[in-house]
């Protein structure tokens, strides 16, 4: 889990559940004593946030147990606090034709470019991934 400035997630979903009358309890990885795939399997759903755990590869593996995942369909996690932007690596070296890309990958300032290139990403495009806009539709698909 890498650290975004934004909120205490588990606290606001644990706390709109409670408010809402939902059975459901939410967790961090990391509080999860036994991390194997057959227990992460006993839990009903996982919520992904994109660019915010470094080991991506645990985002593959949820999708590739079929386990759901549900994952916020926003191009903002682009501009978390020491996520992948432009203070940790340089993009790419490569500038294809405008026409072929009309937006640059290194344009981490422009809004329109974000999107862009989060309606590419796995998180966006997988058909197995379940993706929410709002609390009450994520409370609701679960």
């Amino acid at each position: 889990r890498r650290p975004v400035l934004f909120w205490n997630r588990r606290l606001l979903l644990n706390s709109v559940a409670y408010l809402n009358g939902f059975d459901l309890k939410f967790k961090e990885v990391k509080s999860l004593s036994d991390k194997t795939f057959g227990h992460w399997l006993s839990h009903r759903a996982g919520l992904y946030f994109p660019y915010d755990w470094l080991q991506t590869m645990g985002f593959y593996d949820w999708i590739n147990m079929a386990f759901p995942t549900f994952v916020p369909d926003t191009p903002m996690y682009t501009y978390t606090m020491m996520g992948t932007n432009h203070r940790g690596w340089t993009a790419t070296i490569f500038s294809p034709p405008k026409e072929l890309y009309p937006y640059k990958y290194q344009d981490w300032n422009d809004l329109e470019s974000r999107v862009f290139w989060w309606h590419m990403t796995d998180f966006k495009v997988l058909p197995m991934v379940q993706l929410f806009q709002s609390l009450p539709q994520l409370f609701q698909m679960l």
